[in-house]
């Protein structure tokens, strides 16, 4: 049995070893037990449903997302590898999580955002990162009017309720 807190006192349960039911409560503080469920019992339906509704919202919604693949190729030829990032335009009014995909052998790439198929939809600079690994140092070959936000040419929009194919022919020198 556990002991209960009145008015900052500790009292144990009855030596008997009997639970405190509605009724011993209400006796011992003078109340009907019609008095206290009307005085306490909307309360507790009060709590309880604010306390449900509460967890019905499930949290925040994930921002909308539309599926966007492509095709990535470097001087008319597939770029065998690396990643394509989706960066959120904020200049454009388009705020969120970046979107990114791996860059397959036949330069094929899928955009996934926050573990879901697909990027935010509205506009989006986009990079493209690839490293030569048979060269020392794995250097770039892309150039980095590709691979930074800030500097890259590749931008385009998103747009909801169809699957955008955006392809992305890159050149060495543009």
């Amino acid at each position: 049995m556990f002991a209960s807190v009145s008015n900052g006192t500790v009292r144990q349960p009855p030596a008997s070893g009997r639970a405190l039911t509605m009724k011993t409560l209400c006796r011992e503080r003078g109340l009907s037990q019609i008095a206290f469920s009307r005085s306490v019992l909307p309360v507790l339906v009060a709590c309880g449903l604010l306390l449900a509704l509460g967890g019905c919202n499930g949290g925040p919604k994930p921002p909308p997302l539309a599926v966007v693949t492509g095709r990535v190729t470097l001087d008319g030829k597939p770029l065998p590898k690396g990643v394509v990032v989706f960066h959120p335009d904020r200049f454009k009014g388009t705020t969120g999580p970046t979107g990114a995909g791996e860059i397959d052998q036949n330069g094929r790439y899928l955009i996934r955002t926050a573990g879901r198929n697909g990027a935010l939809v509205g506009w989006h600079v986009i990079t493209v990162e690839a490293f030569d690994n048979t060269i020392e140092g794995n250097p770039s070959i892309v150039s980095r009017k590709y691979r930074r936000p800030d500097m890259s040419i590749l931008k385009s929009e998103v747009k909801a309720g169809i699957e955008n194919v955006i392809d992305l022919p890159l050149v060495s020198n543009p």
